[in-house]
C-alpha cells in the first residue's frame, strides 16, 4: 500500500489546522473526511464479528481485539508487520495482565480492504505535518469491541489515559443495544478535570484525533438497553 496514490490532502489542511491550534478534532460523519458506499460499509464491518477475546484484560471488561501493523518507510509506501506481540509503553491502574500482549492478527480481506487503505491514507494525511520526511514510523490498528451482558456494564478504556503513542485516531464502528458511549478528552489525568470534550459517538467512521503526547482521552462505559450488547 501506499498512502501517496490517495488525493486527500486538500480536504486534510482544515483538519491539520484544528490539530495544531488545540491538539484534538472530532469529525461528526464520514462523509465529511471520506466516500464510502454501502456494500463497502457492511462488508468492512462484518470483520467486527470475528474478533478475539483480549486475554490480557478479561479480569477488567470483555473486550474483543485483533491487530494489524505497518511501518511507514519515508517514502510513505507501509510495509506490513505480522508481529502481534503488542507491547505497550504505558501502564494502567487498573486489573490487568502487564507486558506483552500475544493478540491475534487482523485478517486478510480485512487488510486488503478498499475502504481499509482509504482510511489509513486519509489518517497519515492530517497529521503528515508532523512527520519528518526522512523517518519511518509504526502504525498499530487495533480492532477491537467492548461487550455487556446481563445486566452488566464494562469499561471501555483504561481510566483517563494516554497510550503511548504520537496521535491517536479512533473511529467508530457500530453498535448493537447499547447506550451512548461517551468519548471524552482531558489535558491531564486527574478525574475531577473537566473534559475539553465530551461526546457520545455514533455514526459509521465518526472520528476522533488526538495528540497523545499532550492529551489525554477515555471512553465512559459500555451499558446495555437490552438484554445484550457490543
Amino acid at each position: 500500500m501506499n498512502a501517496n496514490r490517495f488525493n486527500v490532502g486538500s480536504m486534510a489542511d482544515g483538519i491539520t489546522e484544528q490539530l495544531r491550534q488545540q491538539g484534538y478534532c472530532h469529525l461528526h460523519a464520514s462523509q465529511e473526511w471520506i466516500a464510502v458506499e454501502l456494500e463497502e460499509e457492511q462488508s468492512f464491518k462484518a470483520y467486527w464479528d470475528n474478533l478475539v477475546e483480549d486475554e490480557n484484560f478479561k479480569n477488567y471488561t470483555r473486550r474483543e481485539r485483533r491487530i494489524l501493523r505497518f511501518f511507514c518507510h519515508p517514502d510513505r509506501s507501509l510495509q506490513l508487520n505480522t508481529d502481534a506481540d503488542y507491547c505497550s509503553t504505558v501502564t494502567y491502574n487498573i486489573d490487568y495482565k502487564a507486558g506483552p500482549n500475544r493478540l491475534q492478527y487482523a485478517e486478510a480481506g480485512f487488510i486488503h480492504h478498499p475502504l481499509l487503505q482509504r482510511i489509513v491514507a486519509t489518517d497519515m494525511a492530517m497529521i503528515r505535518p508532523w512527520m519528518a520526511a526522512d523517518q519511518s514510523y509504526a502504525i498499530d490498528i487495533h480492532q477491537f469491541r467492548v461487550r455487556a451482558e446481563k445486566g452488566n456494564s464494562s469499561p471501555t478504556t483504561s481510566g483517563i489515559h494516554q497510550d503511548g503513542m504520537a496521535w491517536i485516531c479512533m473511529h467508530f464502528i457500530q453498535s448493537k443495544g447499547t447506550q451512548p458511549v461517551v468519548s471524552e478528552i482531558f489535558t491531564t489525568a486527574e478525574e475531577h478535570d473537566p473534559p475539553l470534550l465530551a461526546t457520545a459517538m455514533s455514526r459509521f467512521l465518526e472520528t476522533l484525533i488526538v495528540d497523545d503526547k499532550t492529551l489525554y482521552h477515555r471512553q465512559r462505559r459500555c451499558q446495555l438497553t437490552g438484554i445484550y450488547c457490543w
